[in-house]
């Protein structure tokens, strides 16, 4: 977890259905994607790396464990294997655009940021150097991954980039410090 301290967590299988059909539904993927699948499989987001190429009839591309750090292997991977999808933490993110080759990922379409703040500065280095759609996705693992969704734009003029609105058939509840809905 965030915290340093490993947690387990139970997950229904309605909700990890329900977030298939949404993005399914929100961000369209058929045979024709290549997903890359390369955060750890500790990782709760790995889940749905898997299981959405799975569900879309899309190709599942598994990127070698001992490397899935290594931003120069992801960008060859990339390239190399045509991806069209792909996901990051910010942090991972971040590393991935300052690496040499980063422009030449012409196959990609779709990538989802999640887990972390996704600040304004990564937003318009990735719009910098890449023609694809960003995404940024949040929600804590007890939710079933994400709960939160926002399409990120080019040259949008906003403060911060919004943790998004909530997915199909979930709600939020936003609350201030003594648990107060605002």
């Amino acid at each position: 977890g965030t915290t340093g301290n490993p947690k387990g967590v139970m997950v229904q299988h309605d909700g990890l259905c329900n977030r298939f059909i949404w993005e399914l539904s929100a961000y369209p993927k058929d045979t024709s994607d290549r997903l890359l699948q390369h955060m750890s499989l500790g990782f709760d987001y790995s889940s749905l790396e898997i299981f959405m190429a799975l569900t879309a009839g899309a190709c599942l591309v598994l990127a070698d464990q001992d490397k899935r750090l290594d931003s120069a292997y992801i960008i060859r991977l990339i390239q190399e294997q045509k991806i069209t999808i792909a996901n990051f933490v910010p942090a991972q993110l971040r590393l991935f655009l300052d690496a040499p080759g980063v422009d030449q990922c012409r196959s990609l379409r779709l990538v989802f940021c999640s887990a972390d703040v996704l600040d304004l500065r990564l937003q318009e280095q990735f719009f910098g150097k890449l023609n694809a759609r960003l995404y940024n996705t949040y929600g804590p693992t007890e939710a079933t991954i994400d709960v939160l969704h926002w399409a990120c734009n080019r040259g949008e003029a906003l403060p911060v980039v919004p943790i998004g609105r909530p997915l199909a058939n979930t709600q939020i509840y936003i609350l201030n410090p003594r648990l107060q809905p605002v």
